[in-house]
């Protein structure tokens, strides 16, 4: 966005949204229940914004209505100058969805899961299957327990 102050100085302002997605090595954390042992690396998506502010070079136009500027006209007065930036919205994780936005990553290694996943899973109705774990089925879990002697 560049706006002008007094139709000469070209103020521009850049926001910079950004979603992250930040992976480390799991702890024994106690949001993950039975499954913190199961889990070597976590998840965690998390949003956040910065703006930036600076203003372009001002320069002296060719004219001024319609008046031609001799020498002076298209010569830069004052060179450009970025003031950085300052941050709006901090790190922050995304809310209220589910293991879609943070979680145990092993959870997606779908041809071997844990056995505590699928004792979690247990139970699951189809649409609660469809939030918590994106693209598998009920038929699918449900083999896998059997595969795994879980009843």
């Amino acid at each position: 966005i560049v706006l002008a102050l007094y139709d000469t100085i070209p103020i521009v302002v850049k926001a910079k949204p950004r979603i992250e997605v930040d992976f480390e090595e799991a702890t024994d954390d106690a949001a993950f229940g039975d499954a913190a042992a199961d889990c070597e690396w976590t998840y965690e998506l998390s949003y956040g914004m910065e703006v930036g502010l600076g203003i372009e070079d001002v320069i002296v136009p060719d004219d001024v209505n319609g008046v031609d500027i001799p020498y002076l006209g298209g010569h830069t007065i004052v060179g450009g100058h970025d003031f950085g930036e300052i941050t709006v919205i901090d790190d922050t994780p995304f809310g209220e969805c589910g293991s879609l936005c943070s979680g145990c990553l092993g959870y997606y290694q779908l041809s071997a899961p844990p056995d505590s996943i699928l004792k979690l899973l247990k139970g699951s109705t189809k649409s609660e299957l469809a939030i918590t774990m994106p693209g598998l089925t009920l038929d699918w879990v449900n083999e896998r327990r059997e595969a795994k002697g879980q009843t």
